[in-house]
C-alpha cells in the first residue's frame, strides 16, 4: 500500500490552487491510549513592517534589486492575524504550556501582560554577526534556542489558527515522538524552476542536506500548517548542519542558498532517526488575495462547531484580484473568533508601547527605544 492510499488521499490539488482543503476529517492517530504527560509550549514569528523604524533599517540593508518575495511590502505586513491565532490557541488549545512571541523587539500594542506569554528577541537566539535579519528562515533556524523552552513545541506562522479543539496528542504521541503531517505534495526536486519559490527551494536544500547525510529522505512536503517540534531535534539539526546554518544565516533577506528548518529539516531529521510518525491532517491554506477566499471563509464558518469542522488553517497573504481582501479578512476572523483573548487589553488607551530595537544608522549601532505603533 502506497503512503497516499494510506493516508487516505485520492486526488492532488493542482499547483496554482488559491484555495484548497487537505486530509481526511479524522487524524489516522488512536488517541487516549497514552495521553502525554509533558509540557507542550507554542512558538510565534511575528514583525510588524509598517512601523516606520522597522522600514527603515530594512532599507537600510535591503538588496539593491529587490523583490516582492525578498524584500516587498507584503513578506513584512501585519493584518492583525496574531491577535486571532491566540484567540484560536485559547479557545482550542487551553492546555499549552507558553507561548513565545519571537519579534526584532517589537511588541503588539494590543498585548497584554500576561503569564503564559513571553516576547523574546532576535538578539536572545542569534549571534549578532547575523543581526539584523530579515529572513524568516534564518529567524526560524534558531527558535529552539529560546530560553526555557520545552523540549516538546509547536511552531506557528503568525497566519496560522485553530479551528476547532485539538489535544496533545494532536502534535505529539503518548509517548513523546512528534508527529509529521505530511503534504499531498511532493518536494520539486529539480533544479530552480520559475514556479520555485524560495520556500520551495529551502525545501530542496534541506532535502539534500538530509540524503547527503542520511542516504535517504522524505519526499513529501510538510503542511503549512502548524509544526509539532523536537528541541532536541533541532539542536542536532544544528550541530549536524554547522557549516551550512553559519552559511545561510549570513541572509539577511530570502536567497537561494536558505535552508527550510522549521517546515522540512527538522521533520525528515526527526523521521529518520525515529523520534517522529508520518500522519495527515485536515487542514484549508488559503491565499486571502484571491477571489476564492470568499468561498473558504463561507465553508470554514458553516463548518463551525461541527464534525466537519477542519483543524487549522492557513490564511496566506498572497496578493492578487480579490478588492478589499484586507476587509474580508478580518471580518471573517470576527466572525470566528468574536471574544477578545485574555491576552488582549481590550482598553485601547491603556495599550502598552511596542519596544524594537532601532538602528542608529550613522552610529552603526543598536539601542532599544520605545515608540507607540498604530494599529
Amino acid at each position: 500500500m502506497g503512503l497516499r492510499t494510506w493516508l487516505g488521499l485520492k486526488k492532488r490539488p493542482r499547483r496554482d490552487d488559491a484555495v484548497w482543503w487537505s486530509g481526511k476529517i479524522d487524524t489516522i492517530l488512536s488517541e487516549h491510549i497514552t495521553d502525554p504527560d509533558f509540557p507542550v509550549d507554542i512558538v510565534y514569528t511575528w514583525v510588524d513592517g509598517s512601523d516606520p523604524e522597522h522600514r527603515a533599517l530594512r532599507n537600510r540593508y535591503a538588496p539593491e534589486k529587490q523583490s516582492e518575495a525578498t524584500s516587498g511590502e507584503s513578506r513584512f505586513a501585519d493584518r492583525g492575524e496574531l491577535r486571532y491565532s491566540l484567540r484560536s490557541i485559547e479557545a482550542y488549545a487551553p492546555w499549552v504550556n507558553h507561548i513565545y512571541i519571537v519579534t526584532n523587539g517589537q511588541r503588539p500594542s494590543w498585548l497584554a501582560d500576561h503569564p503564559k506569554v513571553s516576547i523574546v528577541t532576535h538578539d536572545q537566539i542569534l549571534d549578532q554577526e547575523y543581526l539584523p535579519t530579515f529572513n524568516s528562515h534564518v529567524i526560524e533556524s534558531a527558535l529552539h534556542r529560546i530560553p526555557g523552552l520545552s523540549e516538546h513545541y509547536i511552531y506557528f506562522n503568525d497566519d496560522i489558527l485553530l479551528l476547532r479543539p485539538i489535544r496533545k496528542t494532536d502534535a505529539f504521541t503518548g509517548n513523546g515522538l512528534m508527529i509529521d503531517y505530511v503534504s499531498e505534495w511532493m518536494l520539486n526536486l529539480t533544479q530552480n524552476t520559475s514556479r520555485d519559490t524560495f520556500t520551495a527551494i529551502a525545501a530542496r536544500n534541506a532535502y539534500h542536506l538530509v540524503r547527503e547525510k542520511f542516504g535517504t529522505c522524505i519526499t513529501q512536503r510538510i503542511h503549512h500548517a502548524y509544526y509539532p517540534q523536537l528541541k532536541s531535534v533541532a539542536e542536532e539539526c544544528e550541530a549536524m548542519f554547522a557549516d551550512t546554518y553559519h552559511q545561510f544565516r549570513q541572509n539577511r533577506f530570502r536567497e537561494t542558498t536558505d535552508v527550510l528548518c522549521t517546515g522540512f529539516l527538522h521533520q525528515a531529521v526527526a523521521y529518520l532517526t525515529k523520534r517522529a510518525i508520518l500522519a495527515s491532517a485536515p487542514y484549508w491554506y488559503v491565499k486571502v488575495g484571491r477571489e476564492e477566499a470568499l468561498y473558504a471563509y463561507s465553508r470554514m464558518l458553516s463548518e463551525r462547531g461541527t464534525p466537519k469542522s477542519r483543524m487549522a488553517a492557513c490564511l496566506n497573504d498572497v496578493r492578487d484580484d480579490l478588492k478589499d481582501s484586507d476587509w474580508h479578512l478580518t471580518e471573517f476572523l470576527e466572525r470566528y473568533f468574536p471574544a477578545p483573548s485574555a491576552f488582549e487589553i481590550t482598553n485601547r488607551t491603556h495599550a502598552s508601547p511596542s519596544r524594537l530595537v532601532k538602528h542608529d544608522i550613522n552610529r552603526k549601532r543598536y539601542a532599544v527605544a520605545s515608540v507607540q505603533v498604530d494599529h
